[in-house]
């Protein structure tokens, strides 16, 4: 447990990153939708913009909108009918629920966890995900509410532009 404890703390220093397995394209804030924008504006007053990328996810075109406000960072998925999707925020990984470090130490030993998030959809429903780097792989695992592991998926490395 001092071992996982130690990669956690270790992991707080990696740098936050979003991940997303659908089709992705830069899109610069001048470029996205008024509507797009009032939606995220009506739901963070005063947040400060800083940037978009447009994404393709089941033959359905969003906005991930990344937003700061209040001190803090959120990616903001936008339909392109000005309806929030989700709602995804940083945290800490010393915040995670036990039983998520927990199923990540028992089933990944030599896994480094890169960032978290907790997202929020548009129902209510509470998720957590995890960006975890093992053996030269990058995945996201999503648990539940509840810190119950849900799902695992591999990421694509994002291509530098």
């Amino acid at each position: 447990m001092k071992t996982l404890q130690s990669i956690l703390v270790l992991a707080v220093a990696f740098a936050f990153g979003s991940v997303s397995c659908a089709d992705e394209e830069k899109n610069p804030l001048h470029k996205v939708p008024a509507n797009v924008k009032e939606a995220v504006e009506n739901y963070f007053p005063d947040a400060q913009f800083i940037s978009a990328e447009q994404e393709t996810e089941n033959g359905k075109v969003l906005y991930e909108i990344v937003i700061r406000y209040m001190g803090k960072k959120f990616e903001v998925l936008v339909s392109a009918d000005g309806v929030i999707e989700a709602v995804e925020t940083e945290i800490d990984l010393r915040d995670l629920a036990k039983s998520i470090t927990d199923y990540l130490a028992k089933n990944y030993l030599n896994a480094k966890i890169g960032n978290a998030e907790k997202v929020v959809d548009s129902k209510g429903r509470t998720t957590y995900e995890v960006v975890v780097h093992v053996g030269g792989k990058k995945y996201e695992f999503t648990f539940d509410a509840n810190g119950n592991f849900v799902a695992v998926e591999e990421i694509e490395a994002k291509k530098k532009e």
